[in-house]
This record gives C-alpha cells, structure tokens and sequence, in this order.
C-alpha cells in the first residue's frame, strides 16, 4: 500500500516537465509532508528522480518519467495540468522564460482567453527562431481552444492567431486545413468589420489558392484584398499587398514583369531581409530574375536570401532557395551542378518535413537526371513525385520538367509510366493561369503537330502563338529553345530566310548569356551577328534614355541593372564622390548591402574602387582573398569590373560589379563598352543632382510661402512682451543667455502665458534669424496626419498624398522649429523623434530616403511632463533629450 501511495504521489510530480519543488508536490497531491518526502526519497532511488538540494528535484530518466505518467488515468490528467499551471503561474518569478514553462501544461488542457494568448506568444516566439514544428503545436491547440470559446474576445484572438500562423503555412500546412482556418478567419473579421485583418486574410488564402492551382480562386482573394486596401495609407497593409502582387505575377508565370514590381519596391541600397514574407518575396524575384537573362544577378540574390535563412535556422526557405538555384543552373544546363543544389534541398525538405518542397525537389531531380540520361535514378523520383502530389495535391506548376519528359516518354526515349502522359499534362496546363506554362503547353502541342506531319503553316502558327505566350512571361532562355525549333521547321520547309530572321536574334540573346546554350546547328549565326556593336547601340540608346530621367532612385537603379545585364555580373554598386569632405560613399547597389561592404572580406575589393577612383579608366581584377573560414566558396568574389565615372575631369563616382560564382566572367570588350557607358552615366547623374537640388529649393521656396501665408502672424521681439515682476525679469535673463546658441529649450507654462512669443522671440535674437521660423501645434494634429506633417510625405504614400510634400522638419533647415504642446504627441512620435533630435536624419513617409536638416529645436507644453514620465505617457529619453535648457512662464 505504501509503494502504491508512493508511485501515486511520483506520478503526480511527474507531471511537472523541468525542476520542481517539494512544495508544488505537496499541493498538487494535497497529501502531508511526510509522505511526499517518502515518496521523492524513493523515487530518487529507484525512478530516476535527482534531488537537486534545498527542495528542488528533477526527473532525468525519460522512460521512467513516461512510465510514471502513464498511472494517472486520462479523465485526471487535464485537471492536474491545470492545477500544475496555477502552481507555476504563481510561484515562479516574472523572467524571460517563464511562459516556455507555463506552455506545455496549456497543450493538455482546455484553455481559456489568457491561456490563449500564452499559446499565441509562444507559438510567435517558436516562429521567431525558426522552430516551425513547435510553433505550429502552439498556434494548432490555440485555435482549437478558441473554436469553443465565444465572443469578441476570441475572435480577435482567433485573427491574431491565424495571421502569425500563416507565416509559416508556406511548410507546415496542408491546404485543407489552412483554406478551412482562414475562411473561419475571414468571417469573424467581417464580423468584427476588422479592416486591417480582413485584407491580409483574403492575400493568405490567394496565396494557398495559387500554392494547389487554384488560380481563378486565388485572384479572386487578391482582388478583394486589393479593393480594401485601395485607398488605404497603412504600412501594414499597402507592403503585403505590393509583395503578395509580385508573388501573383510570378506565379501567372509573367517573370519580367514579377522582378520589375520588386526592382521598383526595394530601396536604392538594399537591406537584409526583415521577414519570412521579405525572404520569399527577394528568393522568387532572384528567380523571376534568373529567367529573364539575369543569371547571375538572380543566384545572387537567391543566395544572399539563402545565407540569411540558414544564419537565422530558417530551413524552409533555405531549402527553397536551393531549388531555385538548382533550377536556374538548369536553364543553363549545367545539371551536375544543379543536382548537388536539388540533393541539399531532398535533404532539407526531409529533415524539416515540408512536403512541398520536397515535391519541387523530387521532379527537379527526376528532370535532372533525365537530361543526364540516368533514366532509372530520373524514373525512381518521377514516381515519388507522382505519387507525393496525388497525395498532397500540390503540383509544381512553373517549371516545364514534367512536359519535357512527357514528350521524351511519347518519343519512346523514357520509359513508360501508368498515369502520366504528354496530352494529359498538356491538358492540365493550358487549364491554368500561367501564361509561360501555356507557351510551354503550345510548343509542345507544335511538336506534336510536327510529328504527326501536319501542314507546316499550321504548326508554324502555333509555335508563333506559343512563342507570343513566353515572349510575355520573358524567359529569355525558352523563348530562344522555342523559336530555334521552329526557324529548324521554316528552314526543313524551305523558308531560308525567314528562318535566318527568326534565329539571329534568339542566337543573340543566347550568346549574350552564355554561348554554350547555343545548338550546334545554330552556331554559324553567332559569326554573323555583330554583338559587339549591338551592344554598342543598346549603350547608346540607353544613354540617351538615362540622360533624361530625373528620378535618382530610378536611375541609379537603372545603371546597376544594365550593368549587370550586358557584363553578366552578379553584384553591382555605385560609389559617388562627396563633394564637400572627399572620399566616396555607397549610393545604390544591387545583391550588396552596406554591410558586406563594411566587412573585412570586401576590404580588397574597396580597395580597388579607391585605386580607380584616382585613376582615368577602369579595370578587370581577381582580388586575392582569404579562402579559408565558413562560407569561403561564396564570399570569395571571383572576378570584378570597375570603372570610374567622371565629368570634366571631375570625379563623379565608380561603378563596381562583381561576380562570386565563375572566374574571369569579364571581358576586356565589357571594359570597353563599360567605360563608355560611364561617361553617359557620370553625365545622367550629374543632371540628376542639380535638377534636384533645384526642385527641392524650389519646392522649398513653395513650402515656405504657404506655411507662412497659413500662419496670419507678424514675428514679434523682446521688447514687445511686456512685463516688470521679478519673475517675469529671469524670464528675460534665461531668454538672453541662451538665444544665441543652438542650445534645445523647453519652455513650459500654463495655456495662454505666450509660450510662443518667447520662442519667436529667442528665433529672432538667434543667429539663425535669417532663417525660417517653423511653429506646429502638435495638439491641433490628428493623430493619422502628425507624422505627415512633421516628416514630410511622398506622393502617393497615403490617401490623399497627390503630390510630394516637405514636412516641418525640412522646411526648418538653417532656422528654428517650433513644436508647440509637446506633450500630445503619441507614443511612435516620441521614438521617430529622438531619432531625428540623435542625428538631425528622417525619411518622408513612403520614402526609405534620408534627410538632414540642420535645424534648432524649441518645444512648449503646458503638461507637467516629468509626471507623464512617471506614468509611461512620455518617454523618459525623449524627456531629458528636450529639457536641456528649460524656461517656465509665470501665470498672468
């Protein structure tokens, strides 16, 4: 009896997951000291139980712990999980860490709201560090909690919950499950009329629809999601809608026009990415890339994302990221190397049981291996992808592997297999949405139309039409694969001519991203065409268009791309000259970020672009670089161009491009064209900065005029505040000491003692009185408009935004900004200006451009703000940052 009571009392313990004390013991089994004693004492004998001192025990052997937590029957083990909660909740103190303890108790028990919301941030923790399986236990008992609690409350919860878990819905979930969470979702938003949530449901179930093939379906949330959003000013909301738009087109299979929207939302200097929906959206434009031509610029940026996700555990969109790399190499048949990339990723997808990729993984090394000619290996992954998909009902629907080994099968040169047949893939494809694919579906219903002997005429115009299709997508590489095959059928046909105009260009576009994709019975045309000058007059052209644009953005971004293209670079970077201190500084760049640039493994490279910029022309170089140390094989840059770009014998900058994947990439004839490119360049810029610099003036000029015909009042001086009581006398005395410094004051005082009298007054005795004099009532702002108003805005940043606008803070450059009421600022304010008052740098809403402005500072609150400190209303940081000088205004 005495052991069963002990083994009652050890299973009890048991339930606890990490260190426990004798206390917790003695109230979760209501039993006596004594006998829970007697009980651990023989537990750490015989169970494997470790008596840690001072009360504290622990069980170490997992079976023995197993064992002992199977005795308590099923109906009692949600009651002790609860009361364990309780204990814990209590007992243990207020420290990071303290709700991974809690949790494990929660997925045994019925939850209520706050148990919930634990689920909810431990899930978003797991998340965080890429632990997908963990986080989707959380987010999955979450959920089912929630289906059985009503009101408000809950559904709130419900949307927050589902939202987090869809960020990792791209591994972890089947497409039923993931439809049926999300259309719960959607319906509690609409009846909560939750318009921030409500559109970015609508994007996630396109995004699961266009996953499965579901294209009607999936544009059809994306347009619902696209009206709510229309209109809208919240940053939330307009950056899904633009990433969620390039994922849309990429799928459609339109690749040129996917890079061009992300080409367009990235910033001038790219940074590392922030999110998992930043991570995809960079890893499939470095496709979309890659297809249209841009080889080595796409691996460039598949890797980087690659890199990041490995640093940060993200195994799933590293394991993407592979595939994408395998898959361009691919397109430049180089399938040995594709396959080392296809294996990782098999190997990945595995470890972190994510079927989709595995799925991808499985057809591109069934393809792989066929355009190896090892049919047994491509046969053996061909059935587990057939059999994997009819599983998960998930198809890759972008690459053309699956009709390519359909023909080979219909031609007799791949074995045969029940199930799976050209016409039948054909079919499925042309049903959807994606207009590469179609192309793809069009060429090889050509081919078979060839087969069969149909009229040429006929089948020459269905290769036209396939081509029309791919043409569109701009996959530069199939266009050219389509279109030889038909110049082979015009020329069989006698079209000699037509056939000759038909191929030089697409050999062309071949021999200008790598010559050895180019057949053998095409390689004559490669002697024919002049690609030299061709290149020289795409040069020209784009010189005379660079000329023109006056968007700096745009154009630097331009530059880097056309570099990039004509030399087959994988990076590039502008470095433009500083005008007043000297040296250079990293304007734009392409694949680069500002930290790599910083780190020791590009010192030798930085060291060239300072050589170049001394010099007349630029060069070819293979820096020597350590090879040794993690990553070794993609930080070692390979071969580099840069030339410098000057104007007048005036440095303007350098151009660097790089490439990490193939030694001497660069040719001297890049040199030349690059050389000459950079005059036009160096020209383009220096247009650009002066028709800037006289826009901002100008626009500085318009500003300034209707803020002040806003304002309706004169600029007042000392002598008209009246005043001869003691206290308003050290008022003048503070005023005097400090108007001639650049010192931040805080002037404080009741509503209506004339806090802005003695700011225009200190303004007006300063030596930046010749300078304007910028007053904003922060009190008067709405909350949506203040930092509008205070930073400026771009057009089209918001509803409303027609037009760019200069904020307070610019237009105060070389004068004084007045913020009056201080205290009303909110809380996101408070942090955006400390940052501005540290280093007198801001952006403009919708811009990622930084400002300076070189302004001082006066503030006025009639708040007692050192209360709003003490009350969390006012960041105390902030506070000290303003109360340097302060100067309090007596009652009238």
């Amino acid at each position: 009896m005495e052991k069963d009571s002990r083994l009652d009392i050890l299973s009890y313990a048991a339930i606890f997951e990490d260190d426990f004390s004798i206390d917790w013991v003695i109230e979760i089994t209501g039993k006596k000291a004594m006998a829970v004693l007697s009980a651990l004492e023989h537990g750490c004998k015989t169970l494997g139980l470790e008596n840690k001192g001072t009360g504290i025990f622990r069980f170490t052997d997992p079976d023995r712990l197993a064992s002992l937590r199977a005795l308590v029957p099923p109906e009692k083990t949600r009651d002790l999980h609860a009361r364990a909660l309780k204990i814990l909740s209590s007992e243990l103190p207020d420290i990071p860490g303290k709700n991974s303890r809690l949790t494990p108790h929660l997925l045994k028990m019925q939850n209520t709201i706050s148990g919930c919301r634990l689920l909810l941030k431990e899930g978003s923790e797991q998340r965080k560090i890429c632990c997908i399986d963990g986080a989707k236990r959380y987010y999955d008992k979450a959920l089912e909690d929630l289906e059985h609690l009503s009101g408000t409350e809950a559904d709130v919860l419900f949307l927050a919950v589902t939202l987090q878990y869809a960020k990792i819905w791209t591994t972890s979930q089947s497409y039923e499950q993931a439809q049926s969470i999300l259309k719960k979702a959607i319906v509690k938003a609409e009846h909560l009329k939750d318009t921030t949530s409500l559109p970015l449901l609508h994007l996630h179930l396109a995004h699961q629809e266009l996953f499965f093939g579901q294209y009607e379906e999936a544009e059809k949330q994306v347009e619902l999601g696209r009206a709510m959003v229309k209109g809208t000013d919240n940053p939330s909301l307009i950056r899904p809608m633009k990433l969620f738009n390039m994922f849309l087109l990429y799928w459609q299979g339109s690749f040129q026009e996917a890079f061009s929207n992300y080409d367009a939302y990235v910033p001038t200097i790219e940074t590392p990415p922030e999110s998992r929906l930043d991570c995809m959206a960079k890893l499939i434009a470095g496709h979309a890339s890659g297809l249209t031509g841009n080889i080595t610029q796409g691996m460039g940026m598949i890797h980087a994302v690659h890199q990041h996700c490995t640093t940060i555990g993200d195994i799933s969109i590293s394991t993407y990221a592979s595939l994408a790399m395998g898959s361009l190499l691919g397109t430049l048949n180089r399938f040995e190397e594709a396959i080392l990339y296809y294996d990782q990723a098999l190997d990945e997808a595995t470890a972190s049981q994510s079927n989709r990729s595995r799925i991808y993984g499985l057809l591109s090394l069934a393809h792989a291996n066929f355009r190896l000619n090892n049919h047994k290996a491509s046969v053996a992954y061909l059935r587990d992808y057939l059999r994997l998909s009819k599983k998960t009902r998930f198809q890759v629907v972008q690459d053309p592997f699956l009709l390519e080994i359909a023909w080979a099968m219909e031609q007799n040169t791949y074995p045969k297999i029940d199930g799976f047949s050209l016409e039948q893939e054909c079919r499925q494809t042309e049903k959807s949405h994606n207009i590469f694919m179609q192309g793809v579906a069009g060429f090889y219903k050509a081919l078979s139309m060839e087969a069969r002997n149909l009229p040429p005429t006929d089948v020459i115009d269905v290769y036209k039409q396939a081509m029309e299709k791919i043409r569109c997508s701009g996959h530069q590489i199939y266009l050219a694969h389509v279109g030889l095959s038909m110049a082979r059928l015009m020329q069989q046909n006698g079209l000699e001519e037509e056939a000759r105009q038909t191929a030089a260009p697409l050999v062309k576009t071949l021999n200008s991203i790598d010559e050895n994709l180019i057949p053998d019975d095409f390689s004559f045309l490669v002697k024919d065409s002049s690609n030299q000058d061709d290149l020289l007059k795409e040069i020209l052209n784009l010189g005379q268009e660079i000329v023109n644009m006056r968007n700096t953005h745009d154009l630097l971004g331009k530059i880097i791309s056309t570099v990039n293209r004509i030399t087959a670079a994988e990076r590039g970077a502008i470095f433009l000259a500083k005008e007043t201190i000297g040296g250079l500084h990293l304007e734009a760049a392409k694949n680069l970020t500002q930290e790599q640039i910083s780190s020791p493994g590009f010192a030798a490279s930085m060291k060239i672009v300072e050589t170049i910029a001394l010099s007349e022309k630029g060069g070819i170089f293979a820096p020597a670089q350590d090879t040794e140390g993690e990553g070794s094989k993609w930080e070692r840059i390979r071969s580099l161009i840069c030339v410098p770009m000057r104007l007048k014998n005036r440095l303007i900058g350098v151009l660097y491009h790089d490439n990490r994947l193939f030694p001497s990439v660069f040719k001297e004839s890049d040199l030349e064209i690059l050389n000459y490119f950079a005059a036009q360049a160096a020209i383009a810029i220096d247009n650009a900065r002066v028709y800037q610099t006289l826009e901002n003036l100008y626009q500085k000029e318009r500003e300034e005029k209707k803020y002040y015909e806003e304002q309706y009042l004169e600029n007042l001086a000392v002598g008209e505040i009246v005043g001869k009581s003691p206290a308003i006398k050290q008022v003048f005395s503070l005023m005097e000491s400090v108007a001639g410094t650049d010192t931040t004051v805080l002037i404080t005082g009741e509503t209506g003692v004339g806090k802005e009298l003695v700011a225009r007054a200190l303004h007006q005795n300063s030596l930046r009185k010749e300078g304007p004099f910028i007053r904003v009532n922060c009190a008067a702002l709405p909350e949506s408009l203040i930092a509008s108003e205070l930073f400026g805005h771009e057009k089209g940043a918001f509803t409303g935004a027609t037009r760019q606008r200069m904020g307070r803070f610019e237009l105060a450059d070389t004068g004084t900004l007045f913020l009056d009421e201080i205290g009303d600022i909110p809380p996101y304010i408070q942090v955006r200006l400390l940052r501005v008052l540290q280093n007198h740098e801001f952006e403009r809403v919708g811009s990622q451009t930084t400002i300076q402005s070189n302004f001082r500072l006066i503030t006025a609150t009639n708040r007692e703000l050192q209360q709003e400190v003490k009350n969390g209303s006012f960041r105390e940081d902030l506070f000290y940052r303003l109360n340097i000088f302060p100067i309090h205004i007596p009652p009238l």
